[in-house]
């Protein structure tokens, strides 16, 4: 029962974190590009959040509860940073790796929160394990 608070507890925390940072990135930097275009960042970086952090939530709980070490969930976190990395390689070799101050808005609405999320996740959860360990 413990196991399964902490791992909604993280879930919840890294989202809410995601969140505020989509909204920061949205709404608090100078627009760069044309509003469209940042409102459209900020609503695929809210509908990736709603998306990651559930995800996230599921496959740290699964590796939690099967095999209950720090070794599997940072497996698990690889695994949850490997499409988020891979994406984000794809788009600087489509761009030729120049990045300009535009694109690191989208960045700030987009990879770092999904990132966020599963860093947060591995640290409270990673936290947890040495707790119960000691």
């Amino acid at each position: 029962m413990r196991l399964l608070l902490n791992v909604i507890a993280a879930g919840v925390l890294s989202f809410a974190v995601a969140f505020g940072l989509v909204y920061a990135a949205s709404h608090w930097l100078p627009c760069f590009d044309d509003r469209a275009a940042c409102g459209l960042g900020e609503v695929y970086g809210t509908i990736g959040t709603m998306f990651y952090a559930p995800l996230a939530m599921i496959v740290f709980g699964i590796s939690l509860w099967r095999w209950s070490t720090e070794r599997a969930i940072g497996i698990a976190a690889v695994i949850l940073l490997a499409p988020i990395v891979l994406i984000l390689l794809y788009g600087m070799l489509l761009n030729e790796a120049q990045i300009r101050l535009r694109e690191l808005q989208g960045a700030l609405q987009f990879f770092v929160p999904l990132a966020l999320t599963v860093v947060l996740q591995w640290l409270m959860l990673r936290g947890y394990l040495r707790r119960r360990a000691g």
